[in-house]
């Protein structure tokens, strides 16, 4: 019964991925642009937080795009709304004021973490002046995951991340304009405010004042098991 239950919730988000980046496609074009003129790319799919469940599906999604694609945050949930729905999926994209393709640039600094499947997307992307960085996560370079158990030793890493990447394009922390936090900790940072706090103060260290809009979000699991956050940004030069 499990494996059936894997191979249909596969063969369901896979059907839906591919609808939903047909239309996105197709909406782009009504207004001049098409699926590769992507720079970020957020997906929310409902799922149980296992490479085993989502990889299929990611990789189906990920054809659609042209690499190097789009910077990528994905992030897993229990449920949406209305019933059977399987995935949100919402974009950025750019295009010059003449209908013409924007050159962009992409990085991947050496050593970084890597999917367990060869996907599209990379770790950060400049488009003009805006600069969009796919959710940053405690994995390591072969994609398992560091520091379980410990929030604030794996929102360093993560942290670690951005400022390489933002460090592949000559920026730094102060360039940053918006700060996305996702964190899964199985319940404890409803009963312990330390916790709490010291993963805020390992994200807010790295910026000076006044520093950038920021939301911070609970969800039930993410997409690799033990992994407890994953954060992406938003910068401006």
């Amino acid at each position: 019964m499990g494996d059936l239950w894997h191979k249909a919730l596969q063969h369901i988000q896979m059907a839906q991925s591919h609808i939903v980046l047909r239309r996105l496609d197709a909406l782009l074009r009504q207004l001049g642009a098409d699926i590769n003129d992507t720079v970020k790319t957020n997906l929310f799919n409902v799922e149980p937080g296992n490479t085993q469940d989502w990889a299929a599906p990611a990789l189906a999604r990920g054809s659609y795009y042209t690499e190097p694609g789009p910077a990528a945050t994905g992030l897993s949930l229990k449920t949406m709304r209305p019933e059977g729905v399987m995935i949100i999926n919402d974009v950025i994209a750019m295009r010059a004021t003449n209908g013409e393709r924007l050159p962009r640039s992409h990085v991947w600094p050496d050593n970084h973490w890597d999917w367990t499947v060869h996907l599209p997307y990379r770790h950060g992307i400049r488009c003009g002046d805006l600069i969009f960085l796919g959710g940053q996560v405690p994995l390591n370079p072969d994609a398992s995951v560091a520091h379980k158990g410990d929030l604030v030793a794996q929102t360093n890493m993560s942290m670690e991340y951005i400022r390489r990447v933002l460090a592949e394009m000559n920026l730094d922390f102060k360039h940053v304009l918006r700060l996305n936090t996702f964190y899964a900790t199985g319940g404890a940072l409803d009963t312990d405010e330390r916790i709490w706090k010291d993963n805020l103060h390992a994200r807010f260290a790295h910026f000076e004042p006044p520093g950038p809009a920021t939301t911070g979000i609970p969800m039930p699991y993410l997409a690799y098991e033990d992994m407890n956050i994953e954060i992406d940004i938003i910068a401006m030069v």
